[in-house]
């Protein structure tokens, strides 16, 4: 865990920003007391949370199962069922952030998918065009 901390500490410093923006707007005129188990809520599941947990799961699983049963494929095949396999995991993984999200703004799904995505979107823009930690944050 101490691992995951330190190599991703500026993404999640990012689903932190996300969680705190969200709260505030979200417990704005309401008891102050529910302001921490929100907070906790959408840092988990943040984009960042949920990148970095897909991540971790879509290479184990990728490793545990599919790899085993590619051995003898061309390689362009087997890039392309990677590349499928790591784009259905991500659109599965984001659906229960989004609805819960939904839910807390007390929203439609729309407009609360597309305040959640321009984080993810953030995030992944960051990712490639950061050449360390410090640029990426």
């Amino acid at each position: 865990m101490l691992e995951i901390i330190t190599y991703y500490w500026p993404r999640l410093l990012v689903g932190a920003w996300f969680a705190l923006t969200y709260t505030a707007i979200i417990t704005r005129g309401e008891d102050k007391r529910k302001f921490l188990p929100r907070f906790l809520l959408l840092f988990i599941f943040s984009g960042t949370t949920v990148a970095i947990a897909t991540e971790k799961f879509t290479e184990a699983a990728y490793n545990a199962f599919v790899a085993n049963n590619l051995n003898g494929m061309d390689s362009e095949v087997e890039v392309g069922i990677n590349a499928l396999f790591r784009i259905l995991c991500d659109a599965v993984a984001y659906i229960i952030p989004v609805w819960l999200f939904a839910k807390m703004l007390k929203t439609h799904w729309t407009v609360a998918a597309t305040a959640y995505f321009m984080y993810v979107i953030l995030d992944r823009l960051c990712m490639v065009m950061a050449v360390s930690a410090f640029s990426y944050f």
